[in-house]
């Protein structure tokens, strides 16, 4: 589910990425742009409606059995959807903190192999670039 139609393109270059079309029954558009800044203030009652009819069609008219929210500009509507949708609905942002947490917690790392470490560590230069200065923790 989705805000806005003019994001298809970006959800169709993951599933062609990432070969997940056969996993996809549809993607839904609500077609409202996103307000990246005020996100649902003060629309919370009818954008949570809207998202979940919208997410209610896929179920009933695709077969979806979940429902994927297509960014964390509608990370408000989650819970309520959740509450008013008999899929699980998953919420982006949640998953991706989640994520990368058990990633750091187990301590896994990129492949050295396939991504070898720089000759010279350049650390400093960055930082000096990025204004941090001796303040930084090596």
């Amino acid at each position: 589910i989705t805000m806005w139609d003019k994001w298809r393109h970006l959800y169709e270059k993951n599933l062609d990425q990432y070969h997940l079309w056969d996993k996809c029954a549809s993607i839904r558009a609500v077609d409202i742009p996103p307000d990246v800044e005020a996100l649902f203030s003060g629309k919370e009652e009818e954008m949570f409606r809207k998202l979940t009819d919208e997410a209610q069609k896929a179920i009933d008219e695709d077969g979806a059995g979940v429902i994927l929210l297509g960014s964390t500009t509608m990370h408000e509507a989650g819970d309520y959807m959740a509450a008013h949708l008999p899929a699980p609905v998953i919420n982006p942002g949640p998953v991706a903190i989640k994520l990368a947490e058990t990633i750091v917690q187990l301590g896994l790392t990129h492949s050295k192999v396939d991504f070898a470490p720089p000759s010279t560590i350049i650390d400093d230069r960055f930082f000096s670039l990025a204004g941090v200065g001796d303040e930084v923790p090596v």
